[in-house]
C-alpha cells in the first residue's frame, strides 16, 4: 500500500490570530490533512475461469477528483486496460477480469488525485505495481464452485461486463465503475 498525505494551503500572515497557551496545549483549530492511499489484489485464477484483478484508493475526505487507471500485463507486454475519473469522492476502485490463459502476469495502476480547494499539493500521484505471477494451465481449469455445471462458468472474454459475484472478489473491494 502505498500512502500520501496534502496539507492545507498556508494562510495569509493577517489570517493568523495570536494566541497564548499553557504548556502542553495547543492554539487554535488544528489543520485538516487529506491522506489518501492505493491498495490492489495482485492477479490470480478465479474458479469461474478467469483472471481477476483490483485496485482501490481511499482517501480520509472528499477529494476534488480520482483519477484511477489500472494495467494488467501478460508477460511484460499490456494486456488490458481500464481507466475512470472519479468526482468528489473519497474512494474509487476498478477491477479488471479476463478469460483465464496459463501465463505469467503483473499489474499496476496510478491514481491522479486533485485535492479540494485550500490543499497543497494541489495534486498528488500515487502508483503500485505488483511483482510477476505465474498462472497455470491447472489453475486456468480448476473446477467451478459447486461442481459440475454450477456457478456458469467459462471465460468472460477480454472485459467484464458486470460485477463478479462477492464470492469471487476479496471481501474489502467494491469497485464502483468499470470502464472497457
Amino acid at each position: 500500500m502505498v500512502t500520501m498525505t496534502a496539507h492545507p494551503a498556508a494562510r495569509g500572515a493577517d489570517d493568523i490570530s495570536p494566541c497564548a497557551t499553557v504548556a502542553g496545549e495547543t492554539c487554535g483549530p488544528t489543520q485538516p490533512t487529506l491522506h489518501c492511499s492505493i491498495a490492489d489484489n495482485p492477479p490470480g485464477a478465479m474458479p469461474d475461469h478467469t483472471i481477476l484483478a483490483t485496485v482501490t484508493v481511499t482517501c480520509d475526505d472528499d477529494a476534488a477528483q480520482i483519477d484511477l487507471t489500472e494495467t494488467l500485463l501478460q508477460g511484460h507486454a499490456p494486456f488490458h486496460q481500464v481507466s475512470h475519473v472519479f468526482p468528489e469522492t473519497d474512494r474509487a476502485g476498478l477491477y479488471i477480469q479476463v478469460g483465464c490463459q496459463p501465463g505469467t502476469y503483473s499489474h499496476s495502476a496510478v491514481a491522479h488525485i486533485t485535492s479540494e480547494t485550500g490543499y497543497l499539493p494541489q495534486s498528488m500521484v500515487l502508483q503500485i505495481t505488483d511483482p510477476d505471477v505465474t498462472v497455470s494451465a491447472s489453475a486456468c481449469n480448476q473446477p467451478a464452485p459447486g461442481g459440475p455445471g454450477g456457478g456458469g462458468g467459462g471465460p468472460v472474454g477480454s472485459c467484464a461486463t458486470a460485477t463478479p459475484s462477492v464470492s469471487a472478489r476479496p471481501a474489502v473491494i467494491r469497485p464502483q465503475a468499470v470502464t472497457c
